[in-house]
């Protein structure tokens, strides 16, 4: 082989290496193409994904607020009961009973025994066992406890 035809044939090789990898850049370059993003849409996507977020986190205060409000309430009532005696209303014999039945009703909602809802949904119903015993210097804080349990339990 003559020097002019190694030299030569260097160069096809160059020639096909070259196409090769300007082929390859073409196509990487298609392949980017697909990867631009639109900066509006991907506001849109982070405005759509922080009030996702921001939803979850005030359902989960909100309904924490409403236990957190219910069990001070129900600490109150529990105060508010201690001070009468005597009485009966349906199951329960005296106002000292349904004290100590409230009381522990409220340790357990308090430990997360939210079964208590139902208990105390019933206790503090109008014209219940708290209006029974306590009468009408209980009734707006009856009435308070029991629209608060019945929120709560409509959210679960």
């Amino acid at each position: 082989m003559s020097r002019q035809n190694i030299h030569s044939n260097g160069k096809s090789k160059r020639r096909i290496t070259n196409t090769i990898f300007v082929e390859s850049a073409t196509a990487s370059l298609t392949k980017l193409k697909f990867m631009e993003f639109d900066y509006t849409q991907l506001i849109y996507l982070l405005l759509l994904l922080s009030f996702l977020v921001w939803q979850y986190f005030t359902k989960r205060t909100v309904k924490y607020n409403k236990k957190t409000q219910l069990i001070h309430l129900l600490d109150e009532a529990e105060r508010v009961v201690s001070k009468y005696s005597g009485g009966s209303s349906g199951v329960t014999l005296s106002a000292e009973e349904f004290h100590q039945d409230l009381k522990i009703s409220i340790q357990k909602f308090k430990s997360g025994d939210l079964s208590q809802l139902n208990q105390f949904w019933i206790w503090f119903a109008p014209t219940s066992t708290w209006d029974d015993f306590v009468g009408q210097k209980g009734e707006e804080l009856g009435n308070q406890i029991f629209e608060l349990i019945d929120e709560i339990k409509k959210e679960e």
